[in-house]
């Protein structure tokens, strides 16, 4: 099931100095989600599963920008997760780093 999350903010009790994460969507074992300071980048999202990480950009086209340990057939699913959710993940950004 997919689950809108919203841009929220955690950090965890007792840490300071950091910069929460806005997680987008989740799926499955999937979390996508911005890091803080990705705003001076163009529109992009990271994906996590365990200890794998992906980035793909999100313009003109969802495409990969790099990989972290997701095996070709799996990044293939998660590129089709992204464009399904393409405007979602875009609408989220821009509400996250474009807001005045």
């Amino acid at each position: 099931m997919l689950a809108a999350v919203g841009p929220t903010r955690g950090v965890p009790l007792g840490v300071t100095g950091i910069t929460p994460m806005p997680t987008v969507l989740r799926h499955g074992p999937y979390r996508l989600h911005f890091y803080s300071a990705d705003g001076a980048e163009p529109r992009h999202i990271h994906v996590a599963r365990g200890g794998a990480e992906a980035k793909f950009w999100l313009d003109p086209d969802v495409r990969l920008a790099r990989n972290h340990d997701f095996p070709a057939a799996e990044l293939r699913a998660v590129s089709r997760l992204i464009e399904d959710n393409a405007q979602v993940i875009r609408d989220a950004w821009d509400a996250v780093f474009n807001n005045p």
